[in-house]
């Protein structure tokens, strides 16, 4: 498997670049949802390091996939199958994501430091929110969980999408992203 990406298919570079934040992310979301439940506690304070670390991973990922993609290596073309129509929704559900896969950890990471927490990772973060503000927190923390969920929703709709064009459309749309196209049409 080449790892560029080539005119019709994904290469392995972004492929990985791929699935390993999708799974990443799906890690992310349900630890959120679990801490969200937790009592108070060593356990919580615990998941919450491992959710930040996480997180930051996530971001580095996504923005050495966006590096990836600016620095000569676009995603291939759509087949022909897909519509002018779809192709636009695919975009802009396709930028919306990676803006919120930025946002949601730069506002986990300015909530924690609003709440006078570090975020652990390889160096100090650089620190924009000096002081201790419960408003400031609270207001993150809402924007934070407000993006994270919309996140979900494009995510749920943008494997949605990517299976009905597997299993109804028979394109090559999945196919691009798991392994080599091959029309199923013919």
């Amino acid at each position: 498997m080449p790892l560029q990406n080539a005119q019709d298919r994904y290469g392995l570079v972004a492929k990985l670049f791929h699935w390993i934040a999708a799974l990443l992310i799906l890690d992310l979301i349900v630890m959120g949802v679990v801490m969200g439940g937790m009592p108070d506690g060593a356990q919580k304070v615990q998941i919450f390091g491992a959710h930040k670390m996480l997180g930051m991973v996530a971001l580095v990922l996504v923005l050495l996939r966006l590096s990836w993609r600016l620095i000569g290596y676009p995603a291939p073309a759509l087949p022909h199958s897909v519509s002018l129509r779809q192709r636009r929704v695919a975009r802009i559900v396709q930028a919306l994501m990676y803006v919120l896969m930025v946002a949601v950890p730069v506002m986990g990471v300015l909530m924690s430091q609003a709440a006078g927490k570090d975020v652990p990772f390889l160096f100090s973060l650089p620190v924009l929110i000096d002081r201790q503000d419960e408003a400031t927190r609270e207001m993150l923390k809402a924007f934070h969980g407000a993006c994270a969920f919309t996140l979900i929703a494009l995510a749920i709709g943008h494997a949605a999408m990517g299976l009905i064009h597997h299993w109804v459309m028979k394109d090559d749309v999945l196919r691009q992203m798991t392994r080599y196209p091959r029309s199923r049409k013919a």
